[in-house]
């Protein structure tokens, strides 16, 4: 059974190298590029790591290795602070179909449940992602529109699905 917790700054050696890997083997997933964030000092994924106002990111391990990484973003402008962004899920290719990012993504939603005045969870997914959008729909997320040409790979653009889960309809 895998270990889900925070991530901190002691873990960004790990944390790192499974970003670097999430952008190699599944580019069209990212708004980055493995190019952009392996020129990226340490400090910058240090400072991704800090738990903060409703920012987070936490991680999957079996045994001491992380195997999956998932974000939540508070919106920090204060008209947009009642919603958060479910970023940068990613689960390494061998541990797949395991419910690993199941099991993430539930932590994220039941961590942004206690985050007072938060309301909903937005995600972007790619539109040919077919498993992570029947993923993200087990969880309630709902499709609420498009963006047509939304990432472009220096080759080809690809659609995104937007997505919301409804928090508290206080």
């Amino acid at each position: 059974m895998p270990e889900i917790r925070f991530l901190n700054e002691n873990d960004f050696n790990q944390y790192r190298q499974i970003r670097l890997a999430a952008l190699l083997s599944d580019p069209t997933a990212f708004g980055s590029t493995y190019e952009e964030e392996s020129r990226y000092p340490d400090r910058h994924f240090k400072d991704r790591l800090q738990n903060s106002n409703g920012r987070f990111i936490v991680g999957a391990f079996i045994g001491s290795d992380l195997i999956c990484i998932a974000a939540l973003r508070r919106l920090s402008n204060q008209k947009e602070q009642h919603k958060a962004e479910l970023v940068s899920v990613y689960c390494l290719p061998e541990y797949r179909h395991r419910g690993m990012a199941r099991k993430m993504i539930q932590f994220c939603i039941d961590q942004a449940r206690q985050i007072e005045g938060l309301r909903q969870i937005l995600l972007a997914v790619s539109s040919n992602n077919q498993q992570a959008i029947s993923l993200y729909k087990s969880f309630a997320f709902a499709k609420y529109g498009t963006e047509p040409d939304s990432l472009f790979d220096g080759k080809e653009y690809c659609d995104e699905n937007l997505m919301i889960l409804m928090l508290k309809n206080d």
